[in-house]
């Protein structure tokens, strides 16, 4: 989203691009660091096979979604086999709802 100007990927091919490098976003904050990134270990055949996207998500609306008690208010990516194992044991909405609440507070400043 960094890269397309906040707008949620269309489809796979959006994401491409991405997928031969990283995309590093670190931001200081006065209580530490909010780091999010993007870093592929699989191709994006090999993803199309093992995770679903809501490829009509719309940011704005997951921002303003109501927040439930430990995890993130919105599920946009999961995986097909229905297991919660994570992307280096961050769990992919959390980094979606992390990304989206640092934008919003460099935004305000």
């Amino acid at each position: 989203m960094e890269r397309h100007n906040g707008a949620w990927p269309r489809n796979w091919e959006d994401l491409r691009a991405l997928a031969e490098g990283a995309t590093e976003v670190t931001e200081s904050e006065p209580n530490g660091h909010v780091n999010v990134e993007f870093r592929p270990k699989a191709s994006i055949e090999e993803l199309q096979g093992l995770v679903i996207v809501d490829w009509d998500a719309n940011p704005d609306e997951l921002i303003r979604a109501p927040r439930r008690e430990g995890r993130p208010p919105f599920r946009v990516i999961y995986l097909r086999n229905g297991k919660s194992t994570h992307y280096q044991g961050r769990e992919p909405n959390q980094m979606i709802l992390d990304y989206l609440e640092w934008r919003n507070r460099r935004k305000a400043k």
